[in-house]
């Protein structure tokens, strides 16, 4: 379209050119200055003329006033000299228009690499984060196999304690520290198991918030990472 109107512009140009210069011509070509109101135009007629029965030769010089004429050039040349500021006119309202366009993609896009940065950014952490909670949850789960595992020893060892025929002030000193140590070892692999479930939905929740995000940057051509509560590990 720019090439279009660039060729009208270049076209309608010539075209004023050559009027000027057939104006130009015109009035050059006069002997004489030409009235206001027109052109005067010096023009020689040859003409035969017969009188006496004898042949004369004259040159008869006509000026003519084309006023019609030149009101015809002036009114043409206004005319292509309009429609020529118009097309420039057209012309620079396309090439604004043009430019506006490409100054708010480039700001988008820059907008869009600075978002994609944070995410950028925020996964990162995050990564971090869950890292950390994976770790603190295999020291968590080796704890609370060990728990288990002297919970299984303490109730066999109860159960040999209980089904022991001696009797005797031993025998039930040892079966009480036994239930004791039984009752500690219960509330810390309760109060454990708790823990793990609190850090398995917190680890959950960062992957799903790491998911989503992935999501947005593929969905959304200004993702907007929503707002990361800290995470307290216990």
């Amino acid at each position: 379209m720019l090439t279009d109107e660039a060729s009208q512009i270049q076209e309608v140009r010539y075209c004023l050119k050559t009027l000027r210069e057939q104006m130009a011509a015109r009035q050059n070509s006069t002997n004489k200055k030409p009235p206001a109101n027109g052109y005067k135009v010096s023009v020689t007629l040859p003409t035969t003329i017969v009188a006496n029965g004898n042949t004369v030769g004259t040159e008869l010089e006509t000026h003519v006033c084309s006023t019609e004429e030149s009101a015809k050039l002036r009114e043409l040349s206004k005319r292509l000299y309009a429609q020529m500021k118009e097309t420039e006119k057209r012309h620079q309202e396309e090439k604004d228009r043009l430019q506006a366009e490409s100054n708010e993609f480039r700001r988008r896009l820059d907008e869009r690499s600075e978002r994609l940065k944070l995410v950028e950014g925020k996964v990162v952490e995050r990564d971090k984060k869950v890292e950390e909670l994976e770790r603190l949850l295999g020291g968590m789960e080796r704890e609370a196999a060990s728990l288990r595992d002297n919970i299984s020893a303490s109730e066999a060892e109860l159960l040999q304690w209980r089904a022991a025929k001696e009797e005797g002030a031993e025998k039930e000193q040892r079966i009480e520290e036994l239930e004791k140590e039984l009752a500690v070892l219960k509330q810390k692999i309760h109060h454990l198991d708790d823990m793990l479930k609190c850090q398995q939905r917190k680890v959950r929740h960062m992957i799903e918030q790491v998911r989503t995000w992935h999501i947005d940057i593929s969905e959304n051509p200004h993702p907007t990472p929503k707002k990361i509560l800290p995470t307290r590990l216990e």
